[in-house]
C-alpha cells in the first residue's frame, strides 16, 4: 500500500475516494434524472449554450456541480467517442461540400467540454481528454490517480458517452441504453477494496457507479488497463 499522499493498491487493483459526485442519466423516451450536485441548464451562460450539443451540456452542468469558482482543479473528461451527434453532422455537411458549422467545429474536439467547464468556473488548472475503448472510465481514473500521487489535492473526472447515432446501430457494441454523465471528485485513499464499488466496463458501469454513489458508496475500485 502507497503512502499518504497517493492511491491506495491492493494487488493489481486501484482504490480512490470519492468526495463528492455529480449525474445526468437519461433512459430512452424519458425525461433526464438528476443525481448529486449536478447543476441546472442555468448554470451554463446563454451564450456558450447556444454553441453547445447535449454532449457538452451534459458534462459541463456535472463539472459545474463539483468544481468552485475560481478554483484550480485538473478536469478529466473520459468518453469512448466523444460528441459523435455533432461529428455525424459535419461529416455529412463535408460529404455534401457544405460550409462547415464554425462552433459545431469548435466543439467537436475531444476536450471541448471540460475545456468549456473549466471557462465558465475560471479554472485555471489544465484538462484532458481519455478515450480507451470500453476501458474508458478505468483510464481516466488511471490518470486521476497518477495526478494525485504527484501532488494534486483533487481530481475531477467527468464520464460522459451516449449511444452512437442510428447510422452506426449496426457496429455498436451492446451497452446500456442510456445516456449517462457522471461527475466524479476524487482524492487520494488509503484504504482497502474490501467496502469498494467495482467499476465496470461503458455506460453499464458507470450506470451502476451512480446507482452506488446514491446509496452512499465512496470508495470505487478498478483495475489498471482492464474492467
Amino acid at each position: 500500500m502507497t503512502d499518504a499522499i497517493s492511491f491506495a493498491t491492493q494487488g493489481d487493483m486501484n482504490i480512490l475516494a470519492i468526495a463528492d459526485f455529480a449525474a445526468i442519466v437519461v433512459a430512452p423516451g424519458m425525461p433526464e434524472t438528476v443525481h448529486g450536485r449536478a447543476r441546472g441548464m442555468d448554470a451554463i451562460p446563454m451564450a456558450l449554450r447556444r454553441r453547445m450539443s447535449r454532449f457538452e451540456t451534459g458534462a459541463v452542468r456535472c463539472a459545474l456541480g463539483l468544481i468552485e469558482p475560481g478554483a484550480d482543479e485538473t478536469l478529466i473528461l473520459a468518453s469512448r467517442y466523444g460528441g459523435m451527434t455533432t461529428a455525424f453532422g459535419l461529416l455529412e455537411s463535408l460529404a455534401a461540400r457544405e460550409i462547415l458549422s464554425p462552433s459545431d467545429f469548435s466543439i467537436s474536439v475531444h476536450n471541448a467540454a471540460p475545456g468549456l467547464a473549466s471557462q465558465i468556473a475560471r479554472n485555471r488548472a489544465g484538462h484532458t481528454a481519455v478515450a480507451a475503448d470500453t476501458h474508458t472510465f478505468h483510464a481516466a481514473l488511471t490518470e486521476a490517480a497518477a495526478r494525485l500521487c504527484d501532488g494534486e489535492r483533487a481530481v475531477t473526472v467527468i464520464f460522459a458517452e451516449q449511444p452512437l447515432p442510428g447510422v452506426y446501430a449496426e457496429v455498436e457494441e451492446p451497452d446500456d441504453p442510456r445516456e449517462v454523465w457522471l461527475a466524479v471528485q476524487l482524492h487520494a485513499n488509503g484504504e482497502n477494496a474490501d467496502n469498494a464499488h467495482a467499476l465496470g466496463p461503458g455506460r453499464r458501469g458507470a450506470c451502476a457507479l451512480v446507482e452506488a454513489l446514491e446509496r452512499g458508496e465512496r470508495r470505487i475500485c478498478w483495475r489498471t488497463g482492464a474492467p
